[in-house]
């Protein structure tokens, strides 16, 4: 946890208009519930480097990625 969100509350607004009152923030300066996950590999080259680590028989397709 970097120092400067320490003891901090995530803040955000929540559907009931207060703030998140959650502490345990990350890099970003929110809490997971809010700061957002990845949402995988976007880019060609990115997909690319995934369909090469998939286990198994590659799915139909990965290779024209």
């Amino acid at each position: 946890m970097p120092l400067e969100v320490r003891g901090l509350r995530c803040g955000v607004t929540t559907r009931t208009g207060h703030p998140c009152q959650r502490r345990d923030l990350g890099a970003g300066g929110r809490c997971r519930l809010h700061g957002g996950r990845s949402t995988g590999p976007r880019t060609p080259e990115g997909l690319r480097r995934v369909a090469a680590n998939l286990p198994g028989p590659r799915p139909h397709g990965t290779d024209r990625v």
